[in-house]
Protein backbone atom coordinates (compact mmCIF):
# COMPACT_ATOMS: atom_id res chain seq x y z
CA UNK A 1 0.00 0.00 0.00
CA UNK A 2 2.72 2.26 1.09
CA UNK A 3 4.63 1.95 -2.81
CA UNK A 4 1.68 1.58 -4.45
CA UNK A 5 0.76 5.62 -2.56
CA UNK A 6 4.07 6.67 -3.56
CA UNK A 7 3.34 6.08 -6.66
CA UNK A 8 -0.06 7.48 -7.16
CA UNK A 9 2.07 10.98 -5.95
CA UNK A 10 4.12 10.51 -9.10
CA UNK A 11 1.56 10.43 -11.28
CA UNK A 12 -0.89 12.76 -9.50
CA UNK A 13 1.73 15.19 -9.80
CA UNK A 14 2.33 14.91 -13.88
CA UNK A 15 -1.45 14.19 -14.34
CA UNK A 16 -2.37 16.37 -11.78
CA UNK A 17 -5.15 17.98 -14.84
CA UNK A 18 -6.90 14.97 -14.99
CA UNK A 19 -6.62 13.72 -11.19
CA UNK A 20 -7.75 16.93 -9.74
CA UNK A 21 -11.22 16.37 -9.56
CA UNK A 22 -11.41 13.14 -8.29
CA UNK A 23 -8.90 14.11 -5.85
CA UNK A 24 -11.71 17.20 -5.09
CA UNK A 25 -14.73 15.03 -4.95
CA UNK A 26 -16.44 15.29 -1.54
CA UNK A 27 -13.13 17.17 -0.01
CA UNK A 28 -10.85 20.42 0.02
CA UNK A 29 -8.37 21.76 -2.53
CA UNK A 30 -6.53 24.33 -1.45
CA UNK A 31 -3.91 26.37 -3.47
CA UNK A 32 -1.49 28.24 -1.78
CA UNK A 33 -3.47 28.37 1.45
CA UNK A 34 -2.91 26.15 4.49
CA UNK A 35 -5.10 23.73 6.17
CA UNK A 36 -5.35 23.38 9.92
CA UNK A 37 -7.85 21.67 12.11
CA UNK A 38 -7.85 23.16 15.90
CA UNK A 39 -8.73 21.20 19.25
CA UNK A 40 -11.82 19.92 19.16
CA UNK A 41 -12.23 20.27 15.52
CA UNK A 42 -13.18 17.20 12.73
CA UNK A 43 -13.24 17.51 9.25
CA UNK A 44 -14.36 14.49 6.66
CA UNK A 45 -13.38 14.11 3.31
CA UNK A 46 -9.81 14.27 1.36
CA UNK A 47 -7.99 17.21 1.39
CA UNK A 48 -5.51 18.28 -1.37
CA UNK A 49 -3.12 21.08 -0.69
CA UNK A 50 -0.73 23.07 -2.76
CA UNK A 51 2.01 25.19 -1.90
CA UNK A 52 0.22 25.14 1.85
CA UNK A 53 1.00 23.57 4.91
CA UNK A 54 -1.54 20.79 6.84
CA UNK A 55 -1.96 21.18 10.88
CA UNK A 56 -3.67 18.98 12.34
CA UNK A 57 -3.27 20.70 16.20
CA UNK A 58 -3.77 18.36 19.18
CA UNK A 59 -7.58 17.21 19.44
CA UNK A 60 -7.97 17.69 15.61
CA UNK A 61 -9.53 15.10 13.57
CA UNK A 62 -9.37 14.88 9.86
CA UNK A 63 -11.00 11.38 8.53
CA UNK A 64 -9.85 11.46 5.27
CA UNK A 65 -6.66 10.96 2.87
CA UNK A 66 -4.39 13.95 2.42
CA UNK A 67 -1.99 15.01 0.00
CA UNK A 68 -0.12 17.90 0.35
CA UNK A 69 2.08 19.37 -3.00
CA UNK A 70 5.13 21.53 -1.65
CA UNK A 71 4.44 22.18 1.75
CA UNK A 72 4.73 20.14 4.93
CA UNK A 73 2.38 18.13 7.12
CA UNK A 74 2.39 18.77 10.82
CA UNK A 75 0.32 16.11 13.00
CA UNK A 76 -0.35 16.74 16.35
CA UNK A 77 -4.23 15.46 16.23
CA UNK A 78 -5.64 11.94 14.59
CA UNK A 79 -5.37 11.37 10.65
CA UNK A 80 -7.78 8.82 9.92
CA UNK A 81 -6.45 8.14 6.35
CA UNK A 82 -2.90 7.92 4.04
CA UNK A 83 -0.56 10.46 3.82
CA UNK A 84 1.39 11.87 0.83
CA UNK A 85 3.73 14.56 0.47
CA UNK A 86 5.59 16.04 -2.11
CA UNK A 87 8.80 18.32 -1.61
CA UNK A 88 8.31 18.38 2.03
CA UNK A 89 8.24 16.92 4.85
CA UNK A 90 6.10 15.20 7.89
CA UNK A 91 6.63 16.55 11.61
CA UNK A 92 4.44 14.48 13.87
CA UNK A 93 4.42 15.38 17.29
CA UNK A 94 4.07 13.12 20.72
CA UNK A 95 0.61 13.34 20.33
CA UNK A 96 0.13 12.70 16.83
CA UNK A 97 -1.71 9.36 15.00
CA UNK A 98 -1.89 8.39 11.87
CA UNK A 99 -4.09 5.52 11.09
CA UNK A 100 -2.82 5.15 7.49
CA UNK A 101 0.54 4.58 4.98
CA UNK A 102 2.58 8.01 4.86
CA UNK A 103 4.47 8.65 1.65
CA UNK A 104 6.92 11.84 1.18
CA UNK A 105 9.37 12.23 -2.02
CA UNK A 106 11.78 15.35 -1.71
CA UNK A 107 11.34 15.29 2.34
CA UNK A 108 11.67 13.36 5.50
CA UNK A 109 9.72 12.37 8.32
CA UNK A 110 10.40 13.29 11.96
CA UNK A 111 8.82 11.75 14.50
CA UNK A 112 8.56 12.14 17.97
CA UNK A 113 8.57 9.64 20.53
CA UNK A 114 4.74 8.47 21.50
CA UNK A 115 3.74 9.49 17.98
CA UNK A 116 2.07 6.51 16.00
CA UNK A 117 1.78 5.25 12.48
CA UNK A 118 -0.32 2.91 11.64
CA UNK A 119 0.86 2.01 8.30
CA UNK A 120 3.67 1.57 6.09
CA UNK A 121 6.18 4.67 5.58
CA UNK A 122 7.82 5.36 2.36
CA UNK A 123 10.26 7.87 2.02
CA UNK A 124 11.69 8.41 -1.36
CA UNK A 125 14.47 11.33 -1.18
CA UNK A 126 15.72 14.01 -3.90
CA UNK A 127 15.52 17.14 -1.61
CA UNK A 128 17.71 18.65 0.93
CA UNK A 129 17.28 21.23 2.91
CA UNK A 130 20.10 22.93 4.85
CA UNK A 131 19.93 22.51 8.51
CA UNK A 132 21.51 24.41 11.18
CA UNK A 133 25.36 24.07 12.73
CA UNK A 134 25.43 21.49 14.87
CA UNK A 135 25.86 23.01 18.11
CA UNK A 136 23.22 24.82 18.37
CA UNK A 137 20.87 23.19 20.78
CA UNK A 138 17.83 21.20 19.38
CA UNK A 139 14.50 23.69 19.97
CA UNK A 140 16.26 26.54 18.12
CA UNK A 141 15.60 24.68 14.69
CA UNK A 142 12.64 25.78 13.28
CA UNK A 143 9.83 22.55 12.45
CA UNK A 144 9.03 25.29 9.44
CA UNK A 145 12.01 25.48 7.53
CA UNK A 146 11.77 28.41 5.19
CA UNK A 147 12.92 26.88 2.39
CA UNK A 148 10.74 24.14 2.84
CA UNK A 149 8.06 27.18 2.38
CA UNK A 150 10.09 29.21 -0.25
CA UNK A 151 9.52 26.26 -2.64
CA UNK A 152 5.91 25.50 -1.44
CA UNK A 153 4.62 29.17 -1.87
CA UNK A 154 6.38 28.69 -5.56
CA UNK A 155 4.98 25.67 -6.64
CA UNK A 156 1.69 26.24 -5.49
CA UNK A 157 1.58 29.73 -7.01
CA UNK A 158 3.10 27.85 -10.04
CA UNK A 159 0.05 25.24 -10.15
CA UNK A 160 -2.05 28.28 -9.91
CA UNK A 161 -1.20 30.32 -12.33
CA UNK A 162 -0.79 27.19 -14.47
CA UNK A 163 -4.62 26.05 -14.09
CA UNK A 164 -5.74 29.79 -14.53
CA UNK A 165 -3.54 30.08 -17.70
CA UNK A 166 -5.29 26.93 -19.05
CA UNK A 167 -8.58 27.60 -18.12
CA UNK A 168 -8.42 31.24 -19.68
CA UNK A 169 -7.00 30.17 -22.74
CA UNK A 170 -9.85 27.40 -22.85
CA UNK A 171 -12.50 29.78 -22.56
CA UNK A 172 -11.31 32.52 -25.50
CA UNK A 173 -10.47 30.55 -27.81
CA UNK A 174 -14.26 29.02 -27.38
CA UNK A 175 -15.36 32.68 -27.47
CA UNK A 176 -12.99 33.77 -30.20
CA UNK A 177 -14.21 30.79 -32.44
CA UNK A 178 -18.07 31.14 -31.88
CA UNK A 179 -18.24 35.17 -31.99
CA UNK A 180 -15.44 36.28 -33.90
CA UNK A 181 -16.50 39.26 -35.43
CA UNK A 182 -18.08 40.41 -31.94
CA UNK A 183 -14.30 39.81 -30.31
CA UNK A 184 -12.65 42.08 -33.04
CA UNK A 185 -15.61 44.94 -32.40
CA UNK A 186 -14.81 44.73 -28.97
CA UNK A 187 -11.05 45.07 -29.42
CA UNK A 188 -11.71 47.56 -31.46
CA UNK A 189 -13.73 49.85 -28.98
CA UNK A 190 -11.07 49.67 -26.63
CA UNK A 191 -8.08 51.22 -29.02
CA UNK A 192 -10.53 53.44 -30.11
CA UNK A 193 -12.08 54.60 -26.45
CA UNK A 194 -10.01 53.24 -23.61
CA UNK A 195 -10.75 55.97 -21.60
CA UNK A 196 -14.25 55.10 -21.56
CA UNK A 197 -13.89 51.86 -21.81
CA UNK A 198 -12.01 51.58 -18.85
CA UNK A 199 -13.95 54.10 -16.45
CA UNK A 200 -17.32 52.10 -17.10
CA UNK A 201 -15.54 48.62 -16.50
CA UNK A 202 -13.81 49.01 -13.25
CA UNK A 203 -17.63 51.11 -12.05
CA UNK A 204 -19.07 47.96 -13.26
CA UNK A 205 -16.87 45.61 -11.00
CA UNK A 206 -16.87 48.02 -7.96
CA UNK A 207 -20.88 48.26 -8.00
CA UNK A 208 -21.39 44.64 -9.64
CA UNK A 209 -19.70 42.84 -6.57
CA UNK A 210 -21.70 44.31 -3.75
CA UNK A 211 -25.42 44.59 -6.10
CA UNK A 212 -24.52 40.85 -6.73
CA UNK A 213 -24.49 40.08 -2.87
CA UNK A 214 -27.52 42.38 -1.95
CA UNK A 215 -29.72 40.63 -4.74
CA UNK A 216 -28.53 36.88 -3.50
CA UNK A 217 -29.77 37.82 -0.08
CA UNK A 218 -33.05 39.42 -0.86
CA UNK A 219 -33.75 37.19 -3.93
CA UNK A 220 -31.09 34.86 -4.70
CA UNK A 221 -30.38 37.00 -8.17
CA UNK A 222 -27.02 37.81 -7.30
CA UNK A 223 -25.59 34.59 -9.35
CA UNK A 224 -26.73 36.18 -12.36
CA UNK A 225 -25.36 39.88 -11.93
CA UNK A 226 -21.80 38.04 -10.89
CA UNK A 227 -22.40 35.46 -13.89
CA UNK A 228 -22.96 38.38 -16.04
CA UNK A 229 -19.79 40.04 -14.68
CA UNK A 230 -17.65 37.10 -15.42
CA UNK A 231 -18.38 36.63 -19.06
CA UNK A 232 -17.88 39.95 -19.69
CA UNK A 233 -14.84 39.87 -18.59
CA UNK A 234 -14.06 36.56 -19.93
CA UNK A 235 -15.09 38.38 -23.59
CA UNK A 236 -13.69 41.49 -22.55
CA UNK A 237 -10.23 39.49 -21.89
CA UNK A 238 -10.42 37.89 -24.81
CA UNK A 239 -10.75 41.10 -27.13
CA UNK A 240 -7.88 42.28 -25.36
CA UNK A 241 -5.67 39.68 -25.82
CA UNK A 242 -6.72 39.21 -29.38
CA UNK A 243 -5.19 42.89 -30.26
CA UNK A 244 -2.48 42.14 -28.33
CA UNK A 245 -1.30 39.14 -29.78
CA UNK A 246 -1.69 40.69 -33.23
CA UNK A 247 0.40 43.43 -32.49
CA UNK A 248 3.16 41.97 -30.81
CA UNK A 249 3.01 39.54 -34.09
CA UNK A 250 2.86 42.12 -36.33
CA UNK A 251 5.72 43.65 -34.76
CA UNK A 252 7.48 40.05 -35.58
CA UNK A 253 6.91 39.99 -39.19
CA UNK A 254 4.27 37.29 -38.56
CA UNK A 255 1.06 39.65 -39.56
CA UNK A 256 -0.49 36.80 -41.32
CA UNK A 257 -1.66 34.48 -38.26
CA UNK A 258 -4.92 32.92 -37.00
CA UNK A 259 -7.26 34.53 -34.86
CA UNK A 260 -7.15 31.65 -32.36
CA UNK A 261 -3.28 31.64 -32.09
CA UNK A 262 -3.43 35.42 -31.55
CA UNK A 263 -6.00 35.10 -28.78
CA UNK A 264 -3.69 32.51 -26.92
CA UNK A 265 -0.18 34.78 -27.31
CA UNK A 266 -2.22 37.41 -26.14
CA UNK A 267 -3.84 35.02 -23.11
CA UNK A 268 -0.56 34.05 -22.15
CA UNK A 269 1.19 37.66 -22.18
CA UNK A 270 -1.90 39.10 -20.20
CA UNK A 271 -1.83 36.51 -17.69
CA UNK A 272 2.11 37.52 -16.59
CA UNK A 273 0.84 40.10 -15.35
CA UNK A 274 0.01 37.97 -12.15
CA UNK A 275 3.53 37.51 -11.59
CA UNK A 276 4.71 40.37 -11.22
CA UNK A 277 4.91 41.23 -7.03
CA UNK A 278 2.42 43.80 -5.85
CA UNK A 279 1.44 45.41 -9.23
CA UNK A 280 0.20 42.20 -10.65
CA UNK A 281 -3.45 42.12 -9.38
CA UNK A 282 -3.97 45.89 -9.99
CA UNK A 283 -2.69 45.62 -13.50
CA UNK A 284 -4.99 43.16 -14.06
CA UNK A 285 -7.91 45.10 -12.72
CA UNK A 286 -7.06 47.71 -15.16
CA UNK A 287 -6.89 44.84 -17.83
CA UNK A 288 -10.40 43.34 -16.88
CA UNK A 289 -11.52 47.43 -16.65
CA UNK A 290 -10.82 48.19 -20.19
CA UNK A 291 -12.68 44.70 -21.22
CA UNK A 292 -15.75 44.65 -19.39
CA UNK A 293 -16.43 48.38 -19.89
CA UNK A 294 -15.48 47.33 -23.90
CA UNK A 295 -18.13 45.14 -23.70
CA UNK A 296 -20.69 47.16 -22.25
CA UNK A 297 -20.06 49.93 -24.76
CA UNK A 298 -19.84 47.34 -27.66
CA UNK A 299 -22.75 45.66 -26.41
CA UNK A 300 -20.73 41.93 -26.80
CA UNK A 301 -19.58 43.70 -29.70
CA UNK A 302 -22.84 44.02 -31.93
CA UNK A 303 -22.23 47.85 -31.98
CA UNK A 304 -19.86 50.03 -33.02
CA UNK A 305 -21.76 53.46 -32.81
CA UNK A 306 -20.15 54.47 -29.72
CA UNK A 307 -16.59 54.90 -30.88
CA UNK A 308 -17.37 54.67 -34.83
CA UNK A 309 -19.56 57.98 -35.03
CA UNK A 310 -15.79 59.48 -33.93
CA UNK A 311 -14.04 57.86 -36.92
CA UNK A 312 -14.23 59.11 -40.61
CA UNK A 313 -17.68 58.06 -42.05
CA UNK A 314 -18.38 55.12 -38.51
CA UNK A 315 -15.56 52.87 -40.17
CA UNK A 316 -15.11 49.82 -38.08
CA UNK A 317 -11.22 49.54 -39.12
CA UNK A 318 -11.69 45.74 -38.37
CA UNK A 319 -9.85 43.47 -40.58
Amino acid sequence: MGKKLALSLILALILWGIALPAFAEGGKVLFGESFTLRKGETYVGDVVIFGGNLNLEEGGLLEGDAAVFGGIAKIAGTLKGDLAVFGGGVWVESTGRIEGDVAIMGGKLEKEEGAVITGEVTEMGGLSWPKGPFFLPVPLYPRYRPFEDLFGWLLGRGVRFFLTLLALMAASVLIISLWPEQVQAVAETVTKAPLESGGIGLAAIVLGVPVGLVLLIAACLGLLVWLALLIAGLFGLTALAYEVGKRVLERAGASETSPIFQVLLGVALVQVLDLIPCLGSLLLLVVYSLGIGAVILSRFGTYRGYWAKEGAGGASGIS
